[in-house]
């Protein structure tokens, strides 16, 4: 949901997938591993690069709570990747986070 929220810059559902964030974040904590999906983090971070510019959607996230997220420039995917380790920067992309 929040994939095609952003990616079709439905600003009507911005508020909903900012409190979809909110509680993957709250239930990320329960994690201990991820094994060969990327964590709740690397897809933030994935967020934060691909989406910098929607201001719309980081005004929710900070309604919500979650205003640190957004960074004032964005992370270079080759960094992302690096974070990332484990796992190919491919398996990201096709949708195995989110």
């Amino acid at each position: 949901m929040v994939d095609f929220t952003l990616a079709k810059a439905r600003s009507s559902r911005y508020g909903h997938a900012a409190h979809h964030l909110q509680n993957c974040e709250q239930l990320s904590q329960r994690i201990a591993d991820w094994g060969e999906i990327p964590s709740h983090d690397a897809y933030l971070a994935a967020i934060r690069q691909d989406h910098a510019r929607k201001s719309g959607f980081w005004k929710r996230m900070q309604d919500v709570g979650m205003g640190s997220v957004r960074l004032r420039r964005p992370i270079p995917l080759a960094s992302i990747a690096a974070l990332m380790g484990r796992v190919a920067w491919s398996t990201f992309q096709n949708g195995a986070a989110g």
